[in-house]
Formats: structure tokens, sequence, C-alpha cells
């Protein structure tokens, strides 16, 4: 029997599984009584303070910071108080129509605080030196769409392992901006840093180069901040993989990583072996969203929980969150893409009708859809007068009308988050600007702890999704679907031994 977790109103389990947060993930924020700020002067309030939290982060010094770190922290900005997001157009209308939204204490509380933080990872990042002969750097750059790159990430800490590395240089570990600006962005904006090297030994840290420390490499600009995209730069005669020692290099071909990844992976399923420890710590939490990202996602799900409050958690019932996720793989690329074609399916209305067809009604509780996929793409090749793709103009067209009137006649709402939730984050303008790789980050996250999920044997972003939601163990770890040719398939039934293998 698989373990199921329980979960109640008072306290929700974080992705962590290693600490516990208290609202406001998906609890209602208790009303408080105004006592300094009647109606008519509360938004003069808000807005005081965050000119003071403002004021506050630019008094910030730090005479160790260089003035293109400054720069970045800048970017990445304070996590100001805002009444409410407007990332999701049809989301914010019915919320400044319905009467908790007229009430202005019930707004978002950020979870993300820029200095704190800066102050921990500054700390976190600084090299052992007890480990300075066991400190590799990965010599090769991910590629690719995030769940690729993320086969590349667990690749290099397999790659790390059988070497006997403890630390890696986290300027090596860099993710593109994919189908974005095409950058690189190094890992610790990306991910909490923080969190991850407090699993020491358990897996290898992440760490900042010291040219004391590392002098057989040196760092280099290769982007438009070289604290966003540091490149490497080897410092030593000849082959480093036979004259660098600090630190020493990983990943002799571009490929490596990613099929070190995979050839072990087929081993799981074909030979029966267990799956590596560092694989289980990434899936059950050991690698999440940096807490910039984090607050993006929280405030996200915060603004569907107030469309629909009545039917979130009591004392009595079992925690789900409100929404399901769609990854519908739809986009033109997937179209071109010869493998597994008898397994794909292109239309939006087949995907849609065949949830509508298992589910005769909405499944309990769920009154949201969060819809996935690159509408760029979409958009892109529909008005390309050069290209003639009816498949994507009629895609294009059926997402327009889920947005606008939802599924089951409207009982549930339908709505994007990703790259266009990553594209209007005024508080976060860096990862505005990153918004391929954030957005896809937001998604692959949302999609973890949606109540259902819905995917595609065609797709790696889908079968990464399935297997961190298995793995996690969660009360709705197992309600995981592929829409297919032949229907929607429950891909994870209880009792399943492993998820569905990536094929394609």
């Amino acid at each position: 029997m698989r373990r199921q977790t329980s979960y109640n109103s008072a306290h929700i389990q974080s992705r962590s599984n290693s600490r516990i947060l208290s609202v406001p993930r998906l609890t209602k924020i208790k009303k408080a009584p105004r006592k300094c700020c009647p109606k008519s002067s509360y938004l003069v309030c808000v807005v005081l303070l965050a000119l003071s939290i403002s004021w506050l982060n630019i008094e910030r010094t730090n005479g160790e910071t260089s003035s293109e770190a400054k720069k970045l922290h800048a970017e990445i900005s304070a996590s100001a108080i805002v009444p409410k997001s407007n990332v999701v157009a049809k989301v914010d209308v019915d919320l400044a129509e319905s009467e908790e939204a007229k009430d202005q204490n019930n707004f978002f509380i950020p979870l993300y605080h820029r200095e704190s933080y800066e102050k921990e990872i500054k700390s976190a990042l600084k090299p052992l030196e007890s480990a300075v002969n066991t400190t590799a750097a990965y010599k090769h750059q991910f590629w690719s769409g995030f769940c690729n790159q993320r086969m590349m990430f667990l690749g290099v800490l397999f790659l790390a392992q059988d070497t006997n590395s403890t630390q890696i240089l986290v300027e090596s570990i860099k993710w593109k901006d994919q189908f974005g600006t095409n950058e690189r962005i190094r890992h610790d904006h990306l991910f909490d840093t923080v969190h991850w090297n407090s699993f020491h030994p358990k897996l290898p840290r992440m760490a900042l180069h010291s040219e004391t420390l590392f002098p057989d490499v040196s760092i280099k600009n290769r982007g438009s901040n070289i604290n966003v995209s540091p490149g490497i730069e080897w410092e030593v005669v000849g082959d480093p993989f036979v004259n660098a020692t600090r630190p020493y290099p990983i990943g002799k071909k571009q490929t490596e990583a990613v099929h070190k990844y995979l050839s072990h992976n087929n081993r799981v399923y074909r030979m029966g072996i267990e799956r590596r420890s560092i694989e289980l710590e990434v899936m059950k939490g050991a690698l999440r969203p940096h807490p910039a990202i984090e607050d993006i996602i929280q405030e996200f799900i915060f603004d569907l929980q107030k469309l629909h409050e009545t039917n979130y958690v009591t004392e009595e019932s079992s925690f789900h969150t409100p929404y399901m996720v769609l990854h519908a793989r739809i986009e033109p690329d997937m179209q071109q893409h010869g493998a597994c074609s008898d397994k794909k399916v292109y239309n939006l209305t087949d995907i849609v009708s065949q949830i509508e067809t298992k589910f005769v009604d909405p499944p309990t509780g769920i009154q949201i859809m969060v819809i996935i996929l690159h509408r760029e793409l979409l958009e892109k090749e529909v008005t390309d007068a050069s290209i003639e793709n009816e498949m994507a103009g009629y895609n294009l067209k059926a997402l327009n009308e889920l947005i606008e009137n939802g599924l089951w006649g409207g009982k549930v709402r339908v709505v994007e988050a990703g790259s266009k939730l990553a594209q209007q984050q005024i508080k976060y303008p860096f990862y505005a600007k990153y918004s391929a790789i954030v957005g896809a980050i937001i998604n692959y996250y949302l999609s973890i702890d949606a109540s259902i999920f819905f995917g595609t044997y065609v797709s790696s972003y889908s079968s990464a999704v399935i297997s961190t939601r298995f793995f996690r163990e969660t009360i709705t770890s197992t309600n995981n679907y592929f829409y297919s040719n032949d229907g929607l398939i429950h891909v994870t039934p209880p009792g399943a031994a492993q998820p569905p293998k990536f094929q394609c």
C-alpha cells in the first residue's frame, strides 16, 4: 500500500517535505479589525508600507557586493506587499467583482524577504575549504526545454556522485531560457540553493568560485551580467581532464550528462534496479524554486483560492489544491516531431473532450483548470503568412474559447500561468525578463501540487511531472492521466510500482 499524507487547514506541508508553512499557502487569511486604517485611507497605508519596504531595501549597503551584483539584486526586487496579482485577466475581473475582493484586508502576504535571503545565500554558497580537493565544475552547457535540462542536471549530479565530488561550482550550472532570451541563467537565481545545501552531504553542495581555492578555472562574462550568466575558463595547459584538480572537470562530452541519466533510467525499468537516492531527493523536494519564484507561484494559487473559497479545507476534510492541470502538448514543434506519432493527440478539442467524457461532472471541489502550453509558439505560427498550419490556427482558437467559456458548461474555469504569469511580474522584473525558463519552472511546480494532472505519453515534461508526483506520495499523487488516441488513461493507479517511463 502506498502511504498517504494527511493535511489539515492549520498547517500545510511544503514542497520541501522538511518544513511546515502556515498561511498563506492554501488557507484563508483571517480578517483582522482595522485599527489604524479606515476604508477611505487603506490604499494610502498600503502604498506607504510598500514605499517603506522599498526605501529600506534601497538603503541597504554591502561593501563586499560588486556593482553588478547590486544591480542584479535591484532587478530581482524587494517583496512589497501587493493587494492582489493581475496575472490572469479573467481571474482579476472575477475577483474585482467578488465581495471578498472588496475587503482590502484580504491580500497576499509574500513569504520571500530579499535581504534576509541574500544573507543566507551568501553564507550557504561559501566554498568549504575541507572540500577543495573534491570540488567539480561541469564543463558544458544545458540546452533544450526545461525538463530536458532537468535530466541534464540529474546527469551532472550522477557524474558528481561517481567521481566522489562533494561540491560543485555553481557558476558551472546554468539553465537556458529556451524560446525566450536564449541566455543562460546561473542555477542559484532559479532554485533555492540555501535549501539545497541543507541536504549536504547526501547531495553535493553548490559553492561559489574562489580564486585562491580553485585556481584552475576563472570566471568570465558570457552574457549581459557576469553574476547571471558566467562562463568557466580553464586556466591549465592541455586537457583539463588530465591536468586540472582544483576544481576538476566533469562531463567530457556535451551529451554525457543527459546520457548518464537516461541510461540509468533505462536500467530502472528494464532491469529493476533501484533509483539513485540523489534523484529521489530531487523529486521529493530538495530542488525547489528560488523563493522569489515560489512567491509568484503562491500568489497565483492564492488568487485562485479566493475565487471559490467555499471549496477549501475545513478541519474535518482532507487537503487538496483547488485546481487541476492540463499539459496540452499541441504546439507546432510537436506536430513536426517525428517520434511516437501514433501516440500524439494534435487537436485541443479532442483532448478536452476526453477529460469531460472521463469525468461526467467536474471532479469534486475542482472549479479551476490551469492549462500549460506555449501560447507564443501557436501565435507565431498563426501570424506568419509564410506558414500554412490549419491545426495551429484551430488550436489557438480553441484555446481562446476555453479561456473564455471554461469546461463543463462554465463550471470549471480555465486559466494560463507559465510565461504569461512571469512576464507580468512588476515586483520581480528579473524573472519577467527570463519568462521562458521561469514560466516552465512555475508550470512544473504548479503541476506537482495539482489535485489532478493530465499529460501525454510523448512529453518528457509530462513524464517528469508524474514521476515527481508519484514519489512524493501525497494524497493526490496517483491522480495522473495521459490523453491518447484511445481516450484518457489512468497511468498511476493505486498499487502501481513505478510511474510511466518516457519512451519518445
